[in-house]
């Protein structure tokens, strides 16, 4: 972004690349200035420096039940009541043709008990199988797991899942296919990532949506997940 003056900058100003300097016009008219600049923050807070949050009208949702989306300047926010039992809600869409990069931006609203459950997840359309990828609270802890998944309502275990700490911090989920392989990464700055798993890309589906995926699983408390961020490449 090309440096600006305070009076071209408004609310719908892109985040800037670097600090930003801002020219500020003398109210008397003359040709003096002064100079500010405006920090890039999200740098500061040590997450990524732009986020693209998705829209909702791109998904479409499979077992929706009293699960709501709503778009804001936040994000796009899933809301998923409290119910009793596996029923994951999901958000889907087309997947990009391999080889491919998704990664999803997550902030949420969870509990570490009962089950709550947040993250994406690659679909096969036809038969309803999907591979979670995600946070997950079995019982006092968040754990990063990689889970199959029969359907909406049956888990077919873990490929893996390990404790982990992210509980209401951003966390950034990402899917990638390189045509040989499908490979899970996660990161808390949506910069660095850490490989979590990889398989072979066709290993239990072949996928053909990727997904926006959430589960209370208890009939206590609810969850809430704003998606900040969502590229594909």
């Amino acid at each position: 972004m090309a440096n600006k003056k305070i009076t071209e900058l408004n609310a719908l100003t892109d985040v800037a690349d670097a600090d930003l300097l801002a020219m500020v016009d003398d109210p008397s008219g003359s040709a003096e200035t002064k100079k500010i600049v405006v920090s890039d923050s999200f740098l500061r807070w040590g997450m990524r420096k732009s986020v693209s949050p998705p829209v909702s009208t791109d998904f479409a949702w499979v077992n929706q039940d009293t699960a709501t989306v709503s778009d804001s300047a936040a994000g796009m926010h899933l809301y998923v009541p409290a119910v009793g039992g596996n029923d994951g809600r999901l958000l889907v869409k087309a997947i990009p043709s391999a080889p491919y990069t998704v990664t999803c931006g997550i902030i949420a609203a969870s509990y570490e008990t009962s089950w709550n459950a947040y993250g994406i997840a690659l679909r096969a359309s036809g038969s309803g199988t999907f591979v979670f990828f995600g946070a997950l609270a079995p019982a006092a802890r968040i754990e990063l797991v990689a889970q199959k998944w029969t359907n909406e309502t049956s888990s077919a275990g873990y490929y893996s899942n390990v404790a982990s700490y992210f509980c209401g911090d951003a966390v950034w989920f990402r899917v990638q296919d390189n045509s040989t392989n499908r490979i899970l990464s996660w990161s808390v700055d949506g910069v660095n990532f850490v490989q979590f798993h990889s398989v072979s890309r066709t290993d239990y589906i072949t996928p053909d949506q990727i997904c926006v995926y959430g589960q209370t699983n208890n009939a206590t408390y609810d969850l809430g997940i704003t998606v900040i961020d969502w590229s594909e490449a």
